[in-house]
């Protein structure tokens, strides 16, 4: 998974316009540079689109900042995952994780445990003490 995120990371980066004209809108043309894009009026939402940074964002009139993950849950109202899953269809990867796999198979072994434990105790019912005599 860790490789996944490192993956996830660098072709964001890549398409850091892309996913910020997706979740901003149209930046201000007049105001946008070569490597970054400002929304707003003045500017207030600012995003590099290429070069190291790549991929951060400040918003001046709230304060908050970080990478396109964090925009993402921002202009999603969701969490981690919801703006991984976002980011990933963006990119052109697979959204299924781990983690929904996880999810499946805890929900079915739950029932796998139960038939195991009533074979047990249907076995036990059936079976009969072992005599060896006295003690």
């Amino acid at each position: 998974m860790i490789e996944d995120m490192g993956d996830l990371r660098d072709r964001i980066a890549n398409q850091a316009e892309n996913i910020a004209r997706d979740l901003l809108g149209e930046p201000n043309p007049h105001l946008s540079k070569n490597r970054e894009l400002r929304w707003g009026k003045n500017g207030k939402i600012v995003c590099s689109t290429s070069g190291k940074y790549a991929g951060r964002w400040y918003d001046f009139s709230s304060g908050e900042g970080g990478d396109l993950f964090d925009l993402a849950r921002r202009e999603k109202s969701g969490d981690f995952v919801k703006a991984k899953e976002y980011l990933q269809s963006m990119v052109g990867m697979s959204t299924y994780s781990k983690q929904q796999h996880k999810e499946t198979t805890q929900e079915v072994a739950p029932k796998d445990e139960l038939f195991k434990i009533r074979k047990v105790q249907y076995f036990y019912n059936q079976s009969t003490p072992l005599y060896f005599g006295k003690y």
